[in-house]
């Protein structure tokens, strides 16, 4: 600045010379004509000279003055924008701090004090501190893989929460996010004391802040034994709800009712007995309680996601189909605000999984699929993937993409035997295979009678279950179709009359068995007790078109289509009414319809091919025939091929 300052005093105090262009050219003139002139002149231009280069040098000394200046201005908002940055940056890590601390609900453990004889041995306050901390965190993933609502909020409390605080000296960014922890989060911490007596004996305390003391006794050569007892205390007393997840993961099905049942009875608020009871249904084998559980559960909170999804899976188990319907429907109502704090981030999961099963009731398999596509890429494995599509596209008549989708499976991963019989059974449905279906549904049975034998008592009703309203029916539809059908009268004479299955079931073999009066009445049972399904209606008015009954086969139909606008199987079967009635034109439209929804249904194709060819379309009628020709047809439906198409 001084310079600067020096620099405009001395351009101040320069005189100006001011000079025009018509004097300096009559001074050139008149020193031409008079050369004593020219002395004067050139010493002029001398002065003119010195005076270029005196301004020149300053313009020079401003030029730089003006860059300095420049730079300096650069540097200053330079310095000033990383300023502003550093303390936009402190903002933010405090606010992270501050949101953490308060979104903390994890569990601290704090170290411990030991005795002299087991710190001696290297077993000090700290060390069984961090070894409880181990056995707590192993507990809570395996609580975490058997729980779909624990996800990430679990794992951010587990991972992040689950710590051993050791104090330090000084102050550190460490403390201050210790001390926002200690006065804005909810974490509960866990302090611990072990003694050790003459005899040798063993005693674990532990305190969880807001709980009962925890106490584990023992010999000391059982340390490691009564610290696993502790942890699964403390925990127990820390997470009550992923602790009953816990023991269902760890195989200990009758530890996991009896824990699930207590924390049913100390629920104090509407929102916790509701989660309470849901969890206690869910682990309770005997699922006609289970779904009396899931009633008082949704009368407790109809807020309450957790009752309404255990009452459909309860009712699904049962074969009550409308009432699972019922219950996935009111499910759907619910929302996240309404839930507990760790269930909120599970709830879109949760609705994707609950429209899923809606659609494998309602037969809407294009929308199933489409779920598949949400649930899939963020929530589920390949593995799962595949079984599920493996399912829609024998429900959909690709039996082959069904026998492909099982083969990755199978590849891919441990597929369970169960799964893989139960996929079996479907896929030789779709191809019309009778032995096949006899014999996975006959491995089904024997399968869940010996699961059954070696399970824990709250998981016997879960077999129980499933072999009564799931795999007997099978396995009578499987003797129908293998001609075995008084050995089906008796065994779908074992099924209970208010599951679903059960009775279509029971409607079929007495439509086998040459009892139309016995198959209407429970097909109209079926109906009466499950209206939304399509299946009955569907079965229904096949067992009326078998009988010639046309007309009474459109009316179900009818009934079967309005029920699932989406499933091909009532407009395949409406077609071959329609055509049996001498209705081509008719009977190729629904057909068509058929196709479209299920594209690769080699009947659908042969059945439409059969119409076009009736009115006379036979370039259309060929097409048909070839695509079918490419497609899963049965023995019989490969017969008709061949005789249509010589």
């Amino acid at each position: 600045m001084a310079e600067q300052e020096e620099f405009d005093s001395a351009e101040a105090a320069e005189p100006v010379i001011e000079t025009g262009a018509a004097a300096i050219a009559a001074g050139l003139d008149a020193a031409r004509d008079d050369p004593g002139l020219r002395p004067s002149v050139a010493a002029f231009f001398e002065a003119q000279r010195r005076l270029i280069e005196a301004q020149t040098h300053h313009l020079q000394r401003q030029l730089g003055q003006v860059r300095l200046t420049t730079v300096s201005a650069a540097l200053k908002l330079v310095l000033q924008s990383l300023t502003l940055a550093a303390i936009f940056g402190v903002f933010i890590l405090v606010g992270t701090m501050v949101r953490d601390a308060m979104d903390d609900h994890g569990l601290v453990i704090e170290s411990f004090s030991a005795p002299p004889e087991l710190a001696a041995r290297g077993l000090t306050g700290q060390v069984l501190a961090q070894d409880v901390l181990g056995r707590v965190a192993a507990i809570r993933r395996i609580a975490n893989d058997n729980s779909i609502t624990v996800t990430d909020d679990v794992r951010t409390d587990g991972a992040d929460s689950l710590k051993v605080e050791i104090p330090e000296t000084g102050v550190s960014l460490g403390d201050v996010e210790t001390w926002l922890h200690r006065k804005l989060g909810h974490a509960k911490r866990l302090t611990g004391a072990v003694s050790q007596d003459a005899a040798g004996n063993v005693a674990i305390e532990l305190q969880l802040s807001g709980a009962d003391p925890i106490t584990a006794e023992g010999p000391a050569a059982n340390l490691a034994g009564l610290l696993q007892q502790a942890a699964e205390h403390a925990f127990a007393a820390f997470d009550p709800v992923n602790y009953v997840l816990y023991l269902v993961g760890s195989g200990r099905d009758d530890d996991a009712l009896a824990a699930a049942g207590r924390n049913a009875q100390a629920a104090i608020t509407p929102l916790d007995l509701a989660n309470g009871l849901s969890l206690w249904a869910t682990v309770d084998g005997d699922r006609r309680r289970a779904a009396s559980k899931a009633l008082l559960a949704i009368r407790a909170d109809p807020k309450i996601w957790a009752g309404w999804s255990e009452c459909a899976n309860a009712n699904r188990d049962l074969g009550r189909d409308q009432e699972a319907i019922g219950c996935l429907r009111g499910m759907l109502r619910t929302h996240a605000r309404d839930q507990w704090r760790n269930h909120q981030a599970a709830m879109p999961y949760l609705f994707h999984l609950a429209r899923a099963a809606l659609d494998r009731n309602l037969a809407d398999y294009q929308g199933l699929e489409a779920e598949m596509d949400r649930l899939y890429p963020r929530h589920g494995g390949a593995l799962d993937r595949l079984i599920a599509e493996a399912t829609a596209s024998a429900a959909l008549h690709d039996c082959s993409g069904a026998r492909r989708d099982l083969a990755w499976a199978a590849t891919a991963g441990a597929v369970s035997p169960t799964s893989m019989l139960k996929s079996g059974w479907r896929i030789a449905v779709c191809q019309g295979d009778s032995p096949a279906a006899l014999a996975s549904a006959q491995g089904l049975v024997s399968s869940a009678q010996q699961q059954r034998a070696i399970a824990q008592q709250a998981s016997v009703g879960a077999f129980d279950a499933a072999i009564a309203t799931t795999y007997t029916p099978w396995l009578a539809r499987a003797l129908v179709g293998s001609g075995q059908v008084a050995q089906a009268q008796a065994v779908i004479a074992t099924t209970p009359t208010d599951c679903y299955l059960c009775l279509r079931t029971r409607a079929l073999v007495a439509a086998a068995a040459g009892d139309p009066h016995g198959a209407d009445h429970w097909f109209a049972e079926s109906v009466r007790q499950a209206p939304s399904p399509p299946f009955a209606w569907l079965e229904w008015g096949q067992a009326k078109l078998y009988r010639h009954d046309l007309p009474g086969a459109i009316i179900a139909l009818a009934a079967a289509h309005r029920a699932s606008p989406t499933f091909a199987d009532p407009l395949e079967v409406w077609g071959e009414a329609l055509l049996a009635s001498g209705d081509a034109n008719a009977a190729a439209a629904k057909l068509s319809q058929a196709s479209d929804r299920a594209p690769r249904w080699g009947r659908a194709q042969l059945k439409w091919a059969e119409a076009l060819a009736r009115l006379g379309r036979t370039d259309e009628a060929h097409k048909r025939y070839t695509a079918a020709a490419g497609l899963d047809l049965s023995a019989a439906e490969r017969a008709e091929l061949a005789r249509a198409r010589l």
